[in-house]
């Protein structure tokens, strides 16, 4: 801003209604272009990770920023629905997880292999 006085007369110019509009960008997104996941050109960390200290059988979900549980019999998730390794009892197809020689425990929903008797 920048004033100039001349005898009996004062100018006065600069810049008035300036609006300043900040938005916000994800949890733990570095920059974006606007507010929504799908805005964000650069995140802080891999967006979906598994490698942010969530046990086996959880994925870490970036919008929630908690760890969330694997489907069932899943060791290491792609997201809730996506299974990569399936644990050792389970048996994978394609990206899900299955108990097929036993049945699953209600208490620890560990695949529990069917006993036969040897006759």
């Amino acid at each position: 801003m920048m004033s100039v006085s001349q005898v009996d007369t004062y100018f006065s110019f600069g810049i008035s209604n300036l609006n300043i509009m900040i938005q916000r960008c994800q949890p733990l997104c570095k920059t974006c272009i606007g507010p929504n996941q799908n805005d964000c050109t650069e995140w802080i960390i891999e967006q979906n990770s598994y490698n942010q200290n969530c046990n086996d059988g959880y994925i870490f979900d970036i919008e929630q920023q908690k760890c969330l549980l694997c489907p069932m019999g899943c060791q290491k998730c792609l997201d809730q629905v996506t299974c990569l390794k399936c644990e050792d009892t389970f048996t994978q197809q394609g990206s899900s997880c299955y108990c097929l020689n036993g049945y699953i425990d209600e208490f620890t929903l560990d695949c529990i292999a069917n006993i036969t008797n040897p006759l």
